[in-house]
């Protein structure tokens, strides 16, 4: 009776490792298969998460491109703008200078008109005709014969005196009176003879006031034809 029952302890205690073992092997393939779906779940986490940078940095990327592009463009459109400004504005200037340039052309015809007009007139006066047809000048010329020279050529030409001082403020009363002298049209001998000079004296002088009044050197004749314009 006592081996039966040893026979059964011992056949109930096999069993009951046999369950055990069961057991356990099913809860390690429990506590795996945990363990594998936490890995799995953990990878797919982190997938997830690169995933969202990349997709943060290709929106930053395609952001950073789309501003780039639309500075460019920007840039590209004001550079446009400004060039058609300019492009406007050259030829806007380009019309002004042509039409200014027409005035001035008209006006100095107009002015030559005047000034050959003033000639004529000036010829006729009787002062220029005492210098130039050959009748016997006062030497030396007295205040009023200057003064009826300066007044007759003021009439005339009535820039001429203004426009001489702004040239020459320090002119002396000789170079003045020879000025208006020539101005007049008169012959060198003569301005020598009113003037109680010598021909080279005035020749030189002319040269000199050429100078002064111009800033460069030049003849006695580019002071008669500089005066003659004035």
């Amino acid at each position: 009776a006592k081996e039966g029952w040893n026979e059964k302890v011992s056949f109930y205690w096999n069993k009951y490792r046999e369950l055990q073992d069961s057991i356990d092997s099913v809860t390690q393939t429990e506590e795996m298969g945990k363990y594998h779906l936490l890995y799995r779940f953990q990878r797919a986490e982190k997938e997830k998460d690169n995933l969202q940078v990349e997709k943060q940095q290709i929106q930053i990327q395609l952001y950073g491109s789309i501003t780039i592009a639309v500075l460019v463009l920007s840039i590209c459109a004001i550079l446009a703008i400004c060039y058609m400004k300019e492009k406007r504005m050259a030829a806007r200037q380009a019309l002004r200078c042509a039409f200014l340039n027409k005035q001035l052309e008209k006006q100095h015809e107009k002015q030559n008109s005047q000034r050959g007009l003033n000639i004529k007139k000036f010829r006729e006066t009787s002062i220029f005709k005492r210098l130039n047809n050959g009748e016997t000048c006062p030497s030396p010329y007295i205040d009023e014969n200057w003064k009826e020279l300066q007044t007759e050529i003021e009439l005339h030409f009535p820039t001429f005196v203004e426009r001489l001082y702004m040239l020459y403020p320090n002119i002396s009363e000789h170079e003045f009176h020879v000025c208006l002298l020539l101005k007049a049209g008169t012959r060198i001998k003569d301005i020598a003879t009113i003037t109680e000079s010598k021909s080279t004296a005035i020749t030189h002088l002319r040269s000199r006031l050429y100078t002064k009044m111009t800033g460069k050197s030049g003849s006695a004749k580019d002071l008669d034809n500089f005066l003659a314009d004035l």
